[in-house]
């Protein structure tokens, strides 16, 4: 009993192709037991034609999977409710699985090629960058303390030439007083 279990189990491990456990659709699900339990019949004919009873999980007949005992690898046994119809449809299903991978691998190629394109750094370049956007901050710092240096000699300016006209405007004014006193 225990032995069928493993072989159940082992069965089961190479029939999934993910690795968390789907429930099959109830025509798939028959299918497959129809091919545990050949397999679970192959095993026992093969066990009763060697003759050893004690063989266990570790017998190399039954490790690799067993045939159905006639030696031809090639054929396998069918049962009663063996249907072309399911063996077409599950052929079909794996078929368009394969290509839904495919196209799924070639998007994530594409996806991958645009993330390198769009990220031409290097490795050794992306260490410095910090260096090169400080040195070009520092370098906007300069430029902008220069051009309030110069705004503020234009308003220096500025304000001595309004100083000025207001002076004369204040001497032209007195001017124009004492002459008209006189």
């Amino acid at each position: 009993m225990a032995l069928r279990s493993l072989l159940f189990v082992d069965l089961l491990r190479r029939r999934s192709m993910s690795s968390e456990l789907q429930f099959p659709e109830p025509e798939e699900a028959q299918g497959l037991l129809h091919d545990i339990m050949e397999f679970l019949d192959s095993c026992e004919d093969q066990h009763a034609l060697s003759g050893s009873d004690s063989a266990g999980p570790a017998s190399p007949g039954c490790n690799q999977g067993c045939s159905t005992g006639s030696g031809d690898r090639g054929k396998r046994r069918r049962g009663k409710d063996y249907s072309p119809e399911y063996e077409r449809r599950r052929r079909e299903r794996k078929k368009a699985e394969r290509e839904a991978l495919k196209t799924h691998a070639q998007q994530y190629e594409t996806q991958l090629e645009l993330l390198r394109l769009r990220r031409p750094v290097h490795q050794t370049e992306s260490k410095w960058g910090w260096v090169e956007a400080a040195t070009t901050e520092e370098e906007k710092r300069h430029e902008a303390e220069e051009l309030n240096r110069q705004l503020r000699g234009l308003l220096a300016q500025y304000l001595s030439t309004a100083q000025t006209f207001k002076n004369l405007l204040t001497q032209n004014s007195e001017l124009v007083e004492v002459s008209c006193r006189v």
